[in-house]
């Protein structure tokens, strides 16, 4: 009974020196390396990248299937990222990516001028043409390589 009791006091022992020890460690040592935690605190820096203004003509319908009347839209686009790679491959890959959205902004349909969910699925496409055509190119880069995609500029006119 009495070789039980000295056993689990020791194994007490031990469990609060390796307690204080991790303790000691996280409080005093680990903080006191520079940046170990400021590091994982800090957020990325945004980074943003634009694509000129792109007009396209987007054509209603009539009722033989001829285009009835054109409306003009200037759209313009911002670019997100937190990864530097990204925006100078942007850069490096403006004619290619502005001709990829040009694209795919002229199968628009006279929706997306007055349907925000239009707009929305319009966005989330450009966002992966862009994503998809620096990858093709750039595999480095990574497939999502930008996050978010901003119109900064959305004017129409009826033609």
């Amino acid at each position: 009974m009495r070789g039980k009791l000295i056993v689990i006091i020791a194994v007490a022992v031990v469990a609060l020196l390796a307690a204080g020890g991790g303790a000691y460690y996280f409080l005093k040592v680990r903080r006191a390396r520079p940046g170990a935690v400021a590091t994982k605190l800090q957020p990325k820096k945004k980074l943003f990248v634009s694509l000129k203004p792109l007009v396209v003509s987007i054509n209603k319908k009539g009722k033989l299937g001829l285009p009835d009347q054109s409306t003009y839209l200037q759209v313009g686009f911002q670019f997100e990222t937190v990864h530097d790679k990204a925006r100078t491959a942007f850069k490096d890959l403006r004619p290619a990516i502005r001709g990829n959205v040009l694209a795919l902004l002229l199968n628009l349909s006279p929706e997306v001028l007055h349907s925000q969910a239009v707009r929305d699925r319009m966005k989330k496409h450009v966002l992966q043409t862009v994503n998809q055509t620096l990858y093709s190119n750039q595999p480095d880069v990574g497939h999502d390589a930008f996050d978010r995609v901003y119109v900064t500029r959305f004017v129409t006119q009826a033609g």
